[in-house]
Protein backbone atom coordinates (compact mmCIF):
# COMPACT_ATOMS: atom_id res chain seq x y z
CA UNK A 1 0.00 0.00 0.00
CA UNK A 2 2.98 2.31 0.60
CA UNK A 3 3.75 2.08 -3.13
CA UNK A 4 0.19 3.18 -3.94
CA UNK A 5 0.41 6.19 -1.62
CA UNK A 6 3.79 7.24 -2.99
CA UNK A 7 2.63 7.16 -6.59
CA UNK A 8 -0.65 8.89 -5.74
CA UNK A 9 1.36 11.78 -4.34
CA UNK A 10 3.85 11.87 -7.21
CA UNK A 11 1.10 11.79 -9.83
CA UNK A 12 -1.34 14.08 -8.09
CA UNK A 13 -1.80 16.07 -11.29
CA UNK A 14 -3.27 14.56 -14.45
CA UNK A 15 -0.55 15.88 -16.71
CA UNK A 16 2.23 18.37 -17.18
CA UNK A 17 2.49 21.53 -19.20
CA UNK A 18 5.47 22.50 -21.28
CA UNK A 19 6.19 25.79 -23.03
CA UNK A 20 7.47 25.25 -26.54
CA UNK A 21 7.85 28.14 -28.99
CA UNK A 22 4.50 29.96 -28.78
CA UNK A 23 2.67 26.80 -27.74
CA UNK A 24 1.90 25.56 -24.23
CA UNK A 25 1.45 21.80 -24.29
CA UNK A 26 -0.40 19.58 -21.85
CA UNK A 27 0.80 15.94 -21.82
CA UNK A 28 -1.39 13.45 -20.00
CA UNK A 29 -2.07 9.73 -19.70
CA UNK A 30 -4.54 7.37 -18.10
CA UNK A 31 -4.81 3.62 -17.67
CA UNK A 32 -7.90 1.41 -17.84
CA UNK A 33 -6.99 -0.72 -14.81
CA UNK A 34 -9.61 -1.26 -12.09
CA UNK A 35 -9.93 1.04 -9.08
CA UNK A 36 -12.70 1.02 -6.45
CA UNK A 37 -15.37 3.75 -6.64
CA UNK A 38 -14.05 5.41 -3.47
CA UNK A 39 -10.55 5.84 -4.90
CA UNK A 40 -9.83 9.46 -5.84
CA UNK A 41 -6.34 8.95 -7.24
CA UNK A 42 -5.15 7.97 -10.68
CA UNK A 43 -5.51 4.46 -12.09
CA UNK A 44 -2.01 3.13 -12.67
CA UNK A 45 -1.09 0.82 -15.55
CA UNK A 46 -0.29 -2.84 -15.02
CA UNK A 47 0.92 -5.44 -17.48
CA UNK A 48 -1.98 -6.21 -19.81
CA UNK A 49 -3.76 -2.88 -19.39
CA UNK A 50 -4.10 -0.11 -21.97
CA UNK A 51 -2.39 3.26 -21.63
CA UNK A 52 -4.27 6.15 -23.28
CA UNK A 53 -2.07 9.18 -23.97
CA UNK A 54 -2.69 12.66 -25.30
CA UNK A 55 -0.96 15.97 -25.79
CA UNK A 56 -2.85 19.19 -26.38
CA UNK A 57 -1.88 22.74 -27.17
CA UNK A 58 -3.59 25.43 -25.14
CA UNK A 59 -3.07 28.10 -27.80
CA UNK A 60 -3.60 26.13 -31.06
CA UNK A 61 -1.55 28.63 -33.06
CA UNK A 62 -0.51 25.84 -35.44
CA UNK A 63 -3.15 23.54 -36.98
CA UNK A 64 -2.82 20.10 -35.44
CA UNK A 65 -2.98 18.46 -38.87
CA UNK A 66 0.36 20.12 -39.75
CA UNK A 67 2.17 18.65 -36.74
CA UNK A 68 3.88 15.28 -36.86
CA UNK A 69 3.82 13.26 -33.62
CA UNK A 70 6.08 10.32 -32.78
CA UNK A 71 5.31 8.51 -29.52
CA UNK A 72 7.76 6.49 -27.43
CA UNK A 73 7.52 4.45 -24.26
CA UNK A 74 11.11 4.51 -23.06
CA UNK A 75 12.96 3.75 -26.31
CA UNK A 76 10.11 1.83 -27.97
CA UNK A 77 8.21 3.74 -30.63
CA UNK A 78 4.53 2.76 -30.56
CA UNK A 79 2.75 5.32 -32.75
CA UNK A 80 3.44 8.13 -35.21
CA UNK A 81 1.60 10.30 -37.72
CA UNK A 82 0.36 13.77 -38.57
CA UNK A 83 -2.30 15.10 -36.21
CA UNK A 84 -1.81 12.07 -33.93
CA UNK A 85 -1.98 13.91 -30.61
CA UNK A 86 -4.17 11.20 -29.04
CA UNK A 87 -3.33 7.49 -29.14
CA UNK A 88 -2.95 4.42 -26.95
CA UNK A 89 -0.71 1.41 -26.37
CA UNK A 90 -0.90 -1.96 -24.60
CA UNK A 91 1.29 -2.33 -21.54
CA UNK A 92 3.60 -5.34 -21.88
CA UNK A 93 6.31 -4.13 -19.52
CA UNK A 94 7.01 -5.47 -16.05
CA UNK A 95 6.61 -3.17 -13.02
CA UNK A 96 8.95 -0.19 -13.07
CA UNK A 97 9.14 3.48 -13.98
CA UNK A 98 9.14 4.33 -17.67
CA UNK A 99 9.38 7.51 -19.74
CA UNK A 100 6.51 8.51 -21.98
CA UNK A 101 7.93 10.70 -24.74
CA UNK A 102 6.36 12.53 -27.67
CA UNK A 103 8.47 14.06 -30.44
CA UNK A 104 6.67 16.91 -32.25
CA UNK A 105 7.87 18.08 -35.68
CA UNK A 106 6.77 21.52 -36.92
CA UNK A 107 6.20 22.64 -40.52
CA UNK A 108 9.49 24.61 -40.49
CA UNK A 109 11.42 21.36 -39.69
CA UNK A 110 12.07 22.37 -36.09
CA UNK A 111 11.03 19.95 -33.34
CA UNK A 112 10.20 19.61 -29.68
CA UNK A 113 10.35 16.64 -27.29
CA UNK A 114 8.12 16.41 -24.21
CA UNK A 115 8.35 13.67 -21.58
CA UNK A 116 6.61 12.42 -18.47
CA UNK A 117 7.30 9.51 -16.11
CA UNK A 118 4.79 6.64 -16.01
CA UNK A 119 4.87 3.97 -13.28
CA UNK A 120 3.85 0.43 -14.20
CA UNK A 121 2.77 -1.42 -11.06
CA UNK A 122 1.50 -4.82 -9.94
CA UNK A 123 -2.11 -5.42 -8.86
CA UNK A 124 -2.53 -5.08 -5.11
CA UNK A 125 -4.98 -5.60 -2.27
CA UNK A 126 -5.76 -3.31 0.64
CA UNK A 127 -6.95 -5.34 3.63
CA UNK A 128 -9.10 -3.69 6.32
CA UNK A 129 -11.11 -4.90 9.31
CA UNK A 130 -14.37 -3.34 10.48
CA UNK A 131 -13.41 -2.73 14.12
CA UNK A 132 -9.64 -3.02 14.33
CA UNK A 133 -6.70 -1.16 12.83
CA UNK A 134 -4.06 -3.04 10.86
CA UNK A 135 -0.58 -1.59 11.21
CA UNK A 136 2.44 -2.97 9.37
CA UNK A 137 0.67 -6.27 8.72
CA UNK A 138 -0.26 -6.81 12.40
CA UNK A 139 -3.65 -6.50 14.14
CA UNK A 140 -4.32 -6.75 17.89
CA UNK A 141 -7.79 -7.60 19.13
CA UNK A 142 -9.74 -8.67 22.22
CA UNK A 143 -12.38 -10.49 20.15
CA UNK A 144 -12.20 -13.67 18.10
CA UNK A 145 -14.58 -12.83 15.22
CA UNK A 146 -13.58 -10.39 12.50
CA UNK A 147 -15.11 -8.82 9.40
CA UNK A 148 -12.46 -8.27 6.74
CA UNK A 149 -12.63 -6.49 3.40
CA UNK A 150 -10.02 -6.93 0.68
CA UNK A 151 -10.14 -4.01 -1.76
CA UNK A 152 -8.40 -4.60 -5.13
CA UNK A 153 -6.49 -1.99 -7.12
CA UNK A 154 -5.09 -2.01 -10.65
CA UNK A 155 -6.37 -5.34 -11.94
CA UNK A 156 -7.40 -5.91 -15.56
CA UNK A 157 -11.04 -6.39 -14.61
CA UNK A 158 -14.36 -4.56 -14.88
CA UNK A 159 -15.91 -5.44 -11.52
CA UNK A 160 -15.24 -7.38 -8.31
CA UNK A 161 -17.11 -10.35 -9.79
CA UNK A 162 -14.20 -10.82 -12.20
CA UNK A 163 -12.00 -11.82 -9.25
CA UNK A 164 -11.85 -14.99 -7.17
CA UNK A 165 -10.98 -14.40 -3.50
CA UNK A 166 -9.43 -17.22 -1.50
CA UNK A 167 -9.41 -16.63 2.25
CA UNK A 168 -7.51 -18.74 4.78
CA UNK A 169 -6.64 -18.52 8.47
CA UNK A 170 -3.75 -20.56 9.84
CA UNK A 171 -3.56 -22.38 6.51
CA UNK A 172 -7.22 -23.49 6.68
CA UNK A 173 -9.48 -22.20 3.89
CA UNK A 174 -12.49 -20.14 4.93
CA UNK A 175 -15.70 -20.25 2.90
CA UNK A 176 -17.65 -17.70 4.95
CA UNK A 177 -18.22 -15.13 2.21
CA UNK A 178 -21.18 -14.16 0.03
CA UNK A 179 -21.23 -14.52 -3.78
CA UNK A 180 -22.37 -10.90 -4.06
CA UNK A 181 -19.43 -9.58 -2.00
CA UNK A 182 -16.62 -12.10 -2.45
CA UNK A 183 -14.05 -9.58 -1.21
CA UNK A 184 -15.60 -9.64 2.29
CA UNK A 185 -15.20 -12.44 4.79
CA UNK A 186 -16.10 -13.18 8.41
CA UNK A 187 -13.20 -14.92 10.14
CA UNK A 188 -13.48 -16.64 13.51
CA UNK A 189 -10.52 -17.82 15.58
CA UNK A 190 -11.23 -20.96 17.67
CA UNK A 191 -12.13 -20.14 21.28
CA UNK A 192 -9.51 -22.53 22.64
CA UNK A 193 -6.71 -20.52 21.03
CA UNK A 194 -4.43 -19.16 23.81
CA UNK A 195 -4.05 -15.41 24.24
CA UNK A 196 -1.11 -13.69 22.53
CA UNK A 197 -1.12 -16.36 19.82
CA UNK A 198 -0.34 -15.16 16.30
CA UNK A 199 -2.90 -16.26 13.71
CA UNK A 200 -1.98 -15.64 10.09
CA UNK A 201 -4.81 -14.53 7.81
CA UNK A 202 -4.19 -14.65 4.07
CA UNK A 203 -6.30 -13.57 1.11
CA UNK A 204 -5.44 -14.14 -2.54
CA UNK A 205 -7.33 -12.39 -5.34
CA UNK A 206 -7.07 -13.99 -8.80
CA UNK A 207 -8.35 -12.64 -12.10
CA UNK A 208 -10.87 -15.19 -13.41
CA UNK A 209 -9.93 -14.27 -17.00
CA UNK A 210 -6.20 -14.54 -16.39
CA UNK A 211 -5.15 -16.70 -13.45
CA UNK A 212 -1.59 -15.41 -13.70
CA UNK A 213 -2.79 -12.00 -12.56
CA UNK A 214 -3.17 -12.11 -8.80
CA UNK A 215 -2.36 -10.30 -5.59
CA UNK A 216 -1.83 -11.53 -2.04
CA UNK A 217 -2.20 -9.85 1.32
CA UNK A 218 -1.43 -11.21 4.78
CA UNK A 219 -2.13 -9.97 8.29
CA UNK A 220 -1.03 -11.46 11.61
CA UNK A 221 -3.85 -11.40 14.16
CA UNK A 222 -2.85 -11.38 17.83
CA UNK A 223 -5.70 -11.90 20.29
CA UNK A 224 -5.39 -10.64 23.87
Amino acid sequence: MRQLLVWTIIIGSLGITHLARAETYYLSWRANSYTPPSYLGKALPVKGSTLVVSIDSLEHTIPNSLLSYTWYFDDTRFADGYGLNHTQMPITQKPGVYTLKVFISYPDDSSETITQLVPVVSPLLLLTEKNNAIRNGVMYSRTDTFNFTATPYFFNIISLLDLNFLWSIGGVTSNDQSPEKPNQATITIPEETPNNTTNSLQVIATNLRNNRERALQTVNIITR
